[in-house]
């Protein structure tokens, strides 16, 4: 015990260990620092009325310690042999009754351990106490959206206390069709179990090193938080445990204990070198991991890459936020610092939200609309201009491919859309998938959240007023919602980020703007570029060659940018290296 309270993370700071200060939370414990013979099950155990091992914790309330002990109600009696038995979660959940105590609104400003000056809400990043997150009982689906054409995440239930309301917060994904469709419920539901406080901290003290906490705790660390570390044989356990990190700064996804305690438990299916798995404790059947998420943010697959066949290359990680490639030194307070910590609060969404609490599922510190838009994906394959004839019956379909524009009809004779035409683009490409707002909602349909609701946890770091220049990527920052006056394009931050890490780079889920290979004229008409607002050449795309010899060279093919994705490369179906098209490729920005 006192090993613990010597730890780098614990209850009791600022003065020195001692007998007086159990007394705040154990039935054992006299004021003056004594064993209560009445209650101990330890040394005085003859004596005791209470000789089965239980530990007999206090349960304060509306700000006091009560005088009396009433089991249930001023004292619960936790079992450690129950550790890895069936009667467990009932016994874990004891010792949540018990930390609500102090953790709790009635206790916000108690001081409970005699010369320490802090109070339960001292590292509250919301101000408020853990229970008004952990205890609420609120529900909200996840997407916002159902249309003909939208995914089906908005018949998934969320919980806004995701761990304390673990029944009630679903999640999953197919492999087949990922969020687009009916998603399989894979944690969450009747046989879900909650994630107690037990299950992540430890009672008196941590020793768990490096980063584990997203504030700065009394010594100037971030080495708070009281992280959960086992020993065999103590407090139940049967193994010795420890968080997993890695160190490794030049890895794809360095990351501390902070977020390695949320790996080893979202990834681990059965208790054993680990106190818990997501199988055999909390009853889920797969790991709780995102559709668009690989194994400890690492390298590997999603099951957004093993669902298209080209997607083998984005296994690797471009982009994460466990690895910023520029720090936002406009925000040094969004250090990620290899924590999950500072976007999600693992007891809950704070109320201070008010009405976008609903936008803050799972378990998020901001507003953020998931995405309700269906994935942008490949055609299985790409014809090259060889497999037709110039003029065929098949809609002159390898005069198409000379234009560039291969939507299986002539453009010049399409009335609503062509060279001079009003009308709006086709589909750019035979079995091509783009969901954007006109074929998500309909022809004028638009999201109707403002940017503090769908993304207002990403403005936290990522500042609106440092995207409003003439830069390239300011100008692409013009298709969110609010931010530009577009024809096509009124984006939440969620249609073309994924939030944790990405093949492609600045965490892109989408490839949009890419320079257009040799056989591309245009997309599919004329281009919606940022820097094309009528008819006229396209703007020649970026060139490794030098500003004078690009200046003084006619346009052509193969200097058109196409306006959603590479469509065509030389005289077969795919450019050179196999990448069909390389629909997938970064634009420079």
């Amino acid at each position: 015990m006192l090993k613990q309270f010597n730890g780098t993370s614990h209850h009791v700071q600022g003065v020195d260990i001692s007998g007086k200060h159990c007394f705040a939370c154990h039935w054992e414990a006299t004021p003056d620092g004594q064993i209560n013979p009445k209650f101990h099950s330890g040394t005085a155990k003859k004596s005791s009325r209470r000789s089965h091992g239980a530990v007999d914790l206090v349960i304060w309330k509306d700000g006091a310690r009560p005088a009396a002990y009433k089991d249930g109600i001023s004292a619960v009696a936790f079992r450690p042999s129950a550790i890895g038995q069936v009667s467990e979660r009932t016994q874990v959940a004891q010792v949540t009754r018990h930390c609500l105590g102090c953790h709790s609104d009635g206790s916000n400003a108690i001081q409970p351990f005699a010369g320490d000056g802090n109070t339960p809400l001292v590292y509250a990043w919301d101000g408020q106490s853990v229970a008004s997150r952990y205890s609420e009982k609120g529900v909200t689906t996840w997407g916002k959206y159902s249309t003909a054409k939208s995914n089906g995440k908005m018949r998934v239930t969320k919980a806004l206390s995701g761990h304390g309301n673990a029944a009630a917060t679903r999640g999953g994904w197919s492999p087949v069709t990922g969020y687009d469709e009916a998603i399989p419920i894979r944690w969450g539901g009747p046989g879900a179990k909650n994630v107690e406080c037990f299950d992540c901290h430890n009672s008196h003290g941590s020793s768990v090193p490096g980063v584990t906490s997203s504030y700065k705790t009394f010594d100037g660390t971030y080495n708070g938080a009281i992280l959960k570390e086992t020993t065999a044989g103590k407090a139940g356990y049967r193994m010795t445990y420890r968080p997993s990190a890695n160190p490794d700064k030049g890895s794809k996804n360095p990351y501390n204990a902070g977020a390695g305690l949320c790996f080893d438990c979202h990834e681990t299916a059965q208790a054993g070198a680990k106190p818990w798995g997501y199988a055999s404790t909390f009853g889920a059947s797969k790991p709780v991991m995102g559709y668009k998420d690989s194994p400890h943010f690492g390298p590997g697959d999603k099951g957004s890459t093993s669902r298209y066949a080209n997607r083998e290359s984005r296994t690797d990680v471009v982009s994460s936020h466990l690895k910023a490639g520029t720090f936002l030194n406009y925000s040094a307070e969004g250090r990620i610092n290899g924590l999950c910590t500072p976007c999600h609060d693992p007891h809950g969404v704070s109320r201070t939200l008010g009405d976008k609490m609903p936008y803050a599922v799972p378990l998020l510190k901001g507003a953020w609309l998931t995405s309700p838009y269906r994935e942008d994906g490949p055609p299985a394959t790409l014809a090259g201009k060889g497999a037709f004839a110039k003029r065929d019956a098949g809609a002159n379909r390898g005069e198409a491919w000379e234009k560039g524009d291969f939507s299986l009809t002539n453009r010049e004779a399409n009335a609503n859309f062509g060279i001079g035409g009003a009308g709006t683009p086709r589909e750019p490409m035979a079995g091509m998938k783009y969901f954007i707002d006109k074929n998500t909602f309909g022809e004028k349909g638009r999201i109707t959240e403002d940017a503090d609701t769908f993304g207002g946890l990403c403005l936290k770091c990522h500042a609106k007023e440092k995207s409003g220049g003439s830069a390239k990527s300011d100008k692409i920052h013009r298709a969110v919602k609010g931010w530009g006056n577009n024809k096509e394009h009124s984006f939440p931050c969620s249609k073309c980020h994924q939030p944790h890490n990405s093949g492609l780079p600045r965490l892109m889920q989408t490839n949009c703007f890419v320079s257009g290979p040799a056989g591309l004229r245009e997309n599919s008409g004329i281009s919606w570029t940022p820097d094309r607002k009528g008819e006229g050449p396209p703007p020649a795309r970026e060139s490794k060659q030098s500003d004078s010899t690009s200046k003084n060279k006619k346009s052509g093919k193969g200097e058109m940018v196409g306006c959603h994705v590479k469509q065509f490369g030389g005289s077969s179906a795919a450019m050179p290296g196999g990448d069909n098209g390389q629909w997938k490729e970064k634009m420079k920005w």
